[in-house]
């Protein structure tokens, strides 16, 4: 077992820190499902990975934080996801201190623009 540090984001709860096995299915129990590869370009350039649930949309997991590009939301993650750093290798590393601060301050940007979408998602029923 390679234990790793990650940072875990949940739909409308607060970032947490978590240690976990560097491994598909460590991967997936974060995610509740098969995981899928999102480009966050600001982290991406950093070396920083995120994972979310493939299925989110399709099992209307309620939504998380935006993706956006020059000024512009193209798409929103729906469900929990896991950041880890990339080794290079085509493996994951622990995340640092620093990668924690930026992933968070990313986060607080682009959280706001689905807090009107949680209200919406409660309205429609969704899970």
């Amino acid at each position: 077992m390679n234990l790793i540090k990650a940072l875990v984001k949940e739909p409308n709860k607060p970032c947490k820190v978590v240690m976990i096995d560097d491994s598909l299915k460590s991967y997936q129990k974060q995610v509740g499902g098969l995981i899928e590869f999102v480009v966050i370009q600001d982290l991406h350039d950093k070396g920083i990975v995120c994972y979310c649930n493939e299925e989110g949309k399709i099992l209307e997991l309620k939504p998380n934080f935006a993706l956006s590009w020059n000024g512009k939301v193209y798409d929103i993650v729906v469900g929990s996801v896991v950041f880890v750093r990339d080794d290079e290798d085509g493996g994951s590393t622990s995340l640092t201190d620093d990668d924690i601060k930026l992933i968070k301050t990313h986060l607080r940007k682009t959280s706001k623009v689905v807090e009107p979408l949680h209200i919406l998602h409660k309205i429609v029923g969704g899970t």
